[in-house]
């Protein structure tokens, strides 16, 4: 209770599921004694590349790739821009028009270095989308991801969310990653299914899913 100011004991669960058909399923499950903020989230970072091949030589361990070209498509009309602290400026902004249009398969990397004022802002893409939900909390195709290729993987996002945080790794800064190898700037990318960002702040706008968790209810993702 207090804990970064947040009121209430919150208990929450995290249940990771592996599946033999390829499929990875995370539900989320919490609840609270006072009424209290829940917005929960995974901030895995994907490079359908995979790692590069091992080397004999730890020291002269090649770097992960980029994540340009990768090819994603998002279900979703709008998305939320934001300020200079990343924070939304509480306006949901259609993409039509816009480097934030993925409705049709586009490569990260097609429009990252364009000037427009959010891709400066964000360092490249580090925003919230809005999806286009066939009703709340249902289980919806979020995202797909894939790498040219005919034989290559193919990443499917499904989720209960109302929104999804597509990040382009902009601040990985070549720590080391997976198998001891670097990660430089751009090297994966997330997806992370959310509630929108600072929604407490429009609570009671019916655009704004809340977030607010009460005593009695359970929050389930």
């Amino acid at each position: 209770d207090g804990e970064e100011g947040y009121p209430g004991q919150l208990t929450v669960q995290v249940t990771y599921t592996l599946h033999d058909t390829n499929q990875l399923q995370i539900d989320y499950a919490a609840q609270t004694d006072k009424p209290t903020v829940v917005n929960l989230t995974d901030h895995t970072t994907w490079n359908l590349m995979g790692a590069p091949a091992p080397s004999a030589d730890p020291a002269n361990r090649p770097p992960h790739s980029l994540c340009l070209d990768h090819i994603v498509q998002l279900f979703a009309d709008r998305y939320t821009p934001v300020d200079d602290t990343a924070i939304p400026l509480g306006e949901l902004a259609p993409v039509e028009g816009t480097p934030f249009d993925f409705r049709n398969p586009t490569a990260i990397g097609a429009r990252i270095h364009e000037p427009h004022e959010q891709l400066l802002r964000g360092q490249g893409y580090d925003h919230n989308w809005c999806l286009n939900k066939s009703q709340p909390g249902a289980l919806d195709l979020a995202a797909v991801v894939r790498i040219p290729g005919n034989c290559a993987p193919v990443l499917r996002i499904y989720t209960t969310e109302p929104g999804v945080q597509l990040y382009t790794g902009n601040f990985l800064d070549g720590g080391v990653g997976k198998g001891g190898h670097a990660m430089p700037r751009r090297s994966g990318f997330c997806l992370e299914t959310q509630h929108f960002p600072d929604a407490i702040h429009h609570e009671g706008d019916g655009d704004w899913p809340s977030v607010v968790l009460r005593p009695q209810q359970k929050f389930t993702s």
